[in-house]
């Protein structure tokens, strides 16, 4: 008999990564899934970044061994799925002589923690990125690093799971259906979905699902930019960043500083002016909501594309619309 720990029929809120790799491991267990989602294919979060997977920057301990648990299932993903450009080519990030003091300390530590990463000279480093300074003293090369198309991963994970019997349906969630205490469904704006078990995996739009529930999720979001050029002449296959990578994480607190006689430690604010080079310096605007044409703020943007999965069976919602 079907229940919610041994599901015959799980819905799945959200189709980004997390929504469309559960799944698609779901689906090959034989188990009966149901994808639903208000826009297309990775509208969210998933469809949006860089597709950069960064080991340089994760802490020790659990969340470093889920970045490696994950880093290992891409390669298996990546020999099974449909291309989504998978690269295990690793990243570069440069430095310039004033930082010298931080890098090494930053390495040793990082290495120390089980990543592969060395310290390479400029020279090699801009054999790798051709694109860089010629002022620059030197580049951490993290071997672990990777990349991958976000869109194109999505659409592999969500083109296999409709092969292993999965199903898409477009509609708004609006919140869970409870009934003796266990979520049996969820509720849409043109009727219910009903399940054996419900997974949200909707990204920011989580808490709006649950909190009609009254189950508290709380998510800090982060709005960033990110631009896409045309193809450039020059050709490199690493990720590379400059020194200011080092200001979005804590471990800026944990560099060693230059020993005088003592082994001392930089402090934060000290270790984040040292990272920055002074000849590159530019004045932060301040943080933008965007705002409609109606007045007032709005926690979204406006649409962008809307990224469908390629080769998969989508079907609407009973009288849902189709979004502009």
């Amino acid at each position: 008999m079907a229940n919610a720990a041994n599901p015959e029929h799980v819905l799945i809120v959200g189709t980004g990564i997390i929504g469309a790799s559960t799944a698609l491991f779901l689906a090959r267990a034989g188990v009966q899934v149901t994808l639903v989602d208000k826009h297309g294919a990775g509208w969210g979060a998933s469809g949006r970044n860089a597709g950069y997977i960064s080991m340089i920057t994760r802490s020790p301990g659990p969340q470093l061994e889920l970045a490696t648990l994950s880093r290992r299932l891409y390669i298996e993903l990546a020999a099974e799925l449909d291309d989504f450009e998978f690269e295990a080519n690793g990243a570069l990030v440069y430095y310039f002589q004033e930082q010298e003091v931080l890098i090494r300390g930053f390495v040793e530590r990082r290495v120390a923690d089980g990543l592969p990463m060395e310290i390479i000279s400029a020279d090699l480093a801009r054999e790798l990125c051709p694109l860089l300074p010629d002022d620059i003293a030197g580049a951490i090369h993290s071997k672990a690093d990777c990349y991958l198309h976000p869109g194109k991963l999505i659409d592999a994970l969500l083109s296999a799971t409709v092969k292993a019997g999965a199903e898409l349906v477009e509609g708004d969630v609006t919140g869970l259906l409870i009934e003796d205490g266990r979520c049996v469904g969820v509720a849409t704006a043109h009727g219910p979905l009903r399940a054996d078990a419900v997974a949200v995996a909707a990204g920011s739009w989580t808490p709006r699902i649950l909190a009609a529930a009254e189950l508290p999720f709380h998510v800090v979001h982060m709005r960033m930019q990110m631009a896409e050029t045309s193809p450039v002449a020059e050709r490199f296959n690493v990720f590379t960043y400059g020194p200011s990578l080092f200001h979005e994480y804590a471990f800026v607190r944990e560099l060693p500083g230059p020993r005088r006689g003592r082994t001392r430690r930089t402090s934060a604010s000290k270790a984040a002016a040292l990272l920055q080079h002074p000849h590159r310096r530019t004045a932060s605007p301040p943080p933008q909501r965007y705002r409609p044409a109606s007045g007032g703020t709005s926690a979204s943007p406006p649409r962008p594309r809307t990224l469908r999965a390629r080769n998969t069976r989508h079907r609407r919602h009973p009288h849902s619309h189709t979004p502009s």
